[in-house]
């Protein structure tokens, strides 16, 4: 029996861990619910989340309350936690609300994401983790499957598991097949240690890419291992757009160009020259990698948000109706700033910026800070936070006087608003200061070494693996926690010597000499000439603010320390 396998060729054993159900979950336990009871999370009355138990009787997702409880008597409608003046009828413990949309308040999903974050928290000390949304992540479960080849191998119990109801059993003979199911034995006791610290169940897909695990995850409460040689089978049953990534503009490009394109292995039919043909190169690659089942996409570990935001949509308002626009801010403020408060305990890092965004009826700006008539997705207008982002009422305001310097008088309304934290910075040596103080002495002129550049390797061309139908459930709607990630600056490389040299003055006896001071070299400073050619602004690396002050050392926005050369 083969049982080693080689390195140099490294495959991955990837989990997508699925909460089951999250919001009815967590609303079961924080009201001590029986697991048996049918039960469906609503927003302003309608059902933003069903459990299994529910979905028997016909109850779906986005239904409003009354007429789900035509077709289920006994369904129990807890309402999402909501923040903002006169909802204490959404605090109630009553498992019945029914409430029309109070404009009044503004629902929260924090209840759901510290639960979630909890869950990947205890996860991540096992294991990589790449948290995907609110309740999923991907874990590179390779090390640990490696380090439990040689004991699955001889344990029948771990194959017969493995094995389930699918329609391809594991082969011995393989070494990676023996890899997978070692990768579902640890991911069997990843999902027991949740359900028996936490109480939470979850569904898990286990493949050689995030992609496959994805696709192959069965629900409720169900763990399957993609094997290789039934990827083809797999992908043959998933529609093209089905596929994360082609859901949107790509998608419909897809079906628009390719009308006989189906299922995601109908991509690999088409041949990556005519896929590049029509979509360019790096598309056509993507593409052609979907069909095949070769996309191979790095677990990013770390679960830590890179952005925090609120928003709220409400009935279309003036752009000019201060007193509703700023109701609505103070409520996502207020929220924010909780947010905020606990990120910098767990993270141990504060805002440097805050960002406020604001969007016209059905997506389309009709007005701007310049007065022209555009159609847009939404716009925003980035600020200085006060105090740090500690006071939602200074936070407030800042932000309405953002919205109402960009606004043209009686130009236009606003339907929805957002409030967001795109840019942190760590605690630790946030003065200048301490940074000054803490960044490295200046290494002597010399020309820098290049980096040297990673070797890239393309994903393992698809032999077989899978499933034989996929589990699926819409996603609950959920606040964004994403955002663009900040890199610093590369030092830059001291300027050339001159090819010219110098010309030389004629010696005069009556001429005295030039001597440099001590402890002085001009060696590497930039002529007068070359330095009126400098630009008069440098943008901040960290927050990508325009700072148009030469004469500061520090962003003005988050005191970053300008980096050298700018």
């Amino acid at each position: 029996m083969a049982t080693s396998l080689d390195d140099s060729k490294r495959p991955a054993v990837v989990a997508l861990l699925d909460l089951d159900c999250w919001y009815v979950q967590v609303e079961k336990k924080k009201r001590g619910l029986s697991a048996e009871a049918p039960c469906a999370v609503q927003q302003y009355g309608r059902l933003l989340a069903v459990d299994y138990v529910a979905r028997q009787f016909g109850v779906e997702r986005g239904m409003s309350v009354d007429e789900a409880k035509k077709l289920c008597p006994n369904l129990l409608t807890p309402h999402v936690p909501v923040i903002g003046a006169d909802v204490a009828w959404a605090q109630d413990d009553s498992v019945s609300v029914s409430r029309p949309k109070d404009d009044a308040g503004k629902a929260s999903l924090d209840l759901y994401r510290n639960e979630s974050d909890e869950i990947f928290s205890l996860l991540a000390a096992q294991a990589p983790l790449e948290k995907a949304s609110i309740d999923e992540a991907y874990v590179d479960l390779t090390d640990l499957a490696r380090g439990e080849l040689e004991t699955v191998l001889s344990d029948p119990g771990a194959w017969a598991a493995a094995r389930g109801s699918g329609k391809w059993d594991p082969d011995a003979e393989d070494d990676y097949d023996a890899l997978l199911v070692a990768g579902s034995s640890v991911c069997m006791r990843l999902r027991a240690i949740v359900k028996e610290q936490l109480g939470y169940e979850m569904s898990a897909g286990i493949a050689e890419t995030k992609m496959l695990a994805k696709l192959g995850c069965h629900k409720p409460n169900q763990q399957t291992v993609v094997l290789r040689r039934a990827v083809p089978n797999l992908l043959a049953d998933v529609e093209v757009t089905a596929v994360g990534g082609l859901g949107g503009k790509l998608g419909e490009e897809v079906k628009e160009k390719l009308p006989r394109v189906r299922t995601a292995f109908d991509l690999a039919t088409v041949g990556p020259v005519e896929l590049r043909r029509l979509f360019g190169e790096s598309t056509g690659d993507w593409l052609y990698a979907v069909g095949a089942g070769t996309l191979c996409e790095d677990v990013k570990v770390g679960y830590k948000p890179k952005s925090l935001s609120a928003f709220k949509s409400f009935k279309p308002c003036s752009n000019n109706d201060l007193e509703t626009l700023g109701k609505w801010l103070g409520i996502l403020a207020d929220e924010l700033v909780g947010r905020l408060k606990a990120d910098e305990a767990r993270w141990g890092r504060k805002a440097t910026a805050g960002c406020i965004s604001w969007w016209a009826p059905n997506g389309a700006r009709d007005w701007s800070s310049g007065g022209k008539q555009q159609k847009r997705n939404g716009c925003s207008r980035k600020f200085a936070l006060p105090n740090g982002g500690r006071n939602s009422e200074a936070l407030a305001a800042e932000a309405l006087n953002k919205l109402r310097a960009a606004a043209v008088s009686g130009a236009g309304s606003i339907s929805r608003l957002q409030l967001s934290i795109p840019t942190f910075v760590d605690v630790q040596a946030t003065s200048v200061i301490d940074r000054l103080r803490a960044a490295p002495a200046a290494a002597p002129s010399s020309p820098k070494p290049s980096l040297p550049t990673a070797a890239t390797s393309s994903g393992p061309t698809p032999a077989a693996a899978a499933a034989d139908s996929r589990g699926s459930e819409e996603a609950p709607i959920e606040l964004s926690d994403d955002g663009g990630d900040t890199t610093e600056a590369d030092e830059p490389e001291p300027p050339p010597p001159s090819a010219t040299p110098p010309r030389s003055r004629p010696a005069a006896a009556s001429q005295p000499t030039r001597r440099q001071p001590a402890g002085r070299s001009t060696e590497g400073t930039p002529k007068l000439s070359e330095m009126w050619k400098r630009p008069r602004t440098w943008t901040c690396p960290n927050c990508t603010y325009e700072n148009d002050n030469m004469l500061f050392l520090a962003c003005e926005m988050c005191s970053d320390v300008r980096p050298q050369g700018q």
